[in-house]
């Protein structure tokens, strides 16, 4: 890495090619001395290790800077403001739960049988009105529903009103829960406690 420095004595990140580019009459040769590049301003620089720090409180950014004729990039740490840590951890809980509403369940029926039931958007709609054509005695008993067993595989199952139902349930349940993991994660970001995660308050409840 090289930084070109002007005549203020800021540096900033610059390449050799770049040096080539800006200097296209000259002819460099293959291997660029120190001294060379020291005609044109551009010195290489000594890159520190980029410290640990936790994205969603801090920003990172670098600077140049010149330690006893040695450039060397180091690293600022900053604090974000209440405001940006906020937001961002409102935008990672809703994150969080968008992902987790979205990810599907396993209901397990009278024949101890695991089945895959997703639970995205437009399949939570299916169900909710599939219930409602059972509720309202619309529904054939034992009417096929596509699920996914256990290997992965879709099954047409023959599936009956109460199974059905008993799915609405879970799928249900899941939904809210994950609000109600948001809602709380939500209320201790406000307050600005920030040692839970969603994740945390959906498996507490």
């Amino acid at each position: 890495m090289y930084v070109k420095v002007n005549e203020e004595g800021n540096a900033v990140e610059y390449t050799v090619q770049e040096l080539k580019k800006d200097n296209s009459q000259v002819s460099f040769p293959l291997e660029i001395s120190v001294s060379l590049l020291a005609e044109y301003n551009v010195y290489s620089v000594v890159e520190q290790a980029k410290p640990d720090y936790n994205r969603r409180t801090h920003t990172i950014n670098y600077t140049f800077i010149n330690v006893e004729n040695e450039w060397q990039k180091q690293w600022i740490i900053t604090e974000k403001s209440v405001e940006l840590i906020r937001e961002s951890y409102q935008e990672q809980v809703t994150l969080h739960r968008w992902e987790k509403e979205t990810a599907g369940v396993n209901w397990v029926d009278s024949a101890s049988e695991t089945w895959f039931i997703a639970t995205d958007l437009d399949s939570q709609g299916r169900l909710t009105s599939v219930v409602t054509a059972v509720q309202q005695g619309l529904r054939a008993d034992n009417g096929v529903w596509k699920c996914t067993n256990s290997s992965g595989e879709i099954v047409y199952r023959p599936t009956t009103n109460a199974e059905v139902i008993q799915i609405g349930t879970l799928v249900h349940s899941h939904v809210q829960k994950c609000f109600t993991a948001e809602a709380n994660m939500m209320a201790k970001v406000l307050a600005q406690d920030y040692t839970s995660s969603f994740e945390d308050e959906f498996n507490n409840l």
